[in-house]
């Protein structure tokens, strides 16, 4: 079975520099991004990830990598689903990134995998769908 990986802002941002570093976690993520797509699984991106890396980023480094993965757009659906998530953990609108990912990780069927920088973030929104993994960038390195 392949694999979907999601990806959040930071294992994101870190994909979108044009001189990789040789070695540690960054190398890591590399590998299994490349590992999962030489297996015929997919790397998706939801556009909220998009736009906080793009505040962060270069945009020539955000874009280049975009064209690697498949960005997800945020539908009326997805944002309803999101903002329920944020209304049953009771958090506000700072975490809606986060909630996002959760929610298009859960639309995904398999094995799936959300990367990302703080595992704490997804896990503060409630229970973690069966079918999907949370895996932190630093149980990479």
């Amino acid at each position: 079975m392949s694999r979907t990986l999601v990806l959040d802002s930071e294992p994101f941002s870190l994909l979108t520099s044009a001189h990789p570093k040789a070695h540690g976690v960054e190398t890591r993520l590399r590998q299994l991004v490349a590992k999962t797509l030489e297996g015929g699984g997919q790397v998706v991106v939801p556009v909220l990830v998009v736009a906080e890396a793009r505040r962060r980023s270069r945009s020539a480094g955000v874009d280049r990598a975009i064209k690697a993965f498949q960005p997800i757009e945020v539908d009326l659906n997805l944002a309803k689903d999101a903002g329920s998530l944020l209304h049953t953990a009771g958090l506000g609108s700072e975490h809606m990134v986060d909630a996002t990912v959760m929610v298009t990780a859960a639309a995904f069927q398999g094995n799936v995998a959300v990367i990302t920088g703080d595992s704490n973030d997804p896990r503060a929104l409630g229970s973690t769908p069966s079918d999907v993994t949370v895996i932190e960038l630093r149980d990479l390195g």
